[in-house]
């Protein structure tokens, strides 16, 4: 992934901190997500099991 040049700078350090920064983003987003599928299934009446309660 290429970063743009204000994030990288001229150095190699400063370029890792930002891939960091990015991947640190990328999990909390997969995080969000997660939680929000457990309330969907849990307010749609999923089961653990992954079949839909009847």
């Amino acid at each position: 992934m290429k970063y743009p040049e204000y994030e990288c700078g001229n150095t190699h350090n400063t370029c890792m901190e930002s891939a960091a920064a990015h991947m640190i983003r990328v999990q909390a987003e997969q995080i969000r997500r997660m939680t929000v599928d457990e309330y969907i299934r849990e307010k749609t009446g999923s089961g653990a099991d992954g079949q839909e309660d009847t």
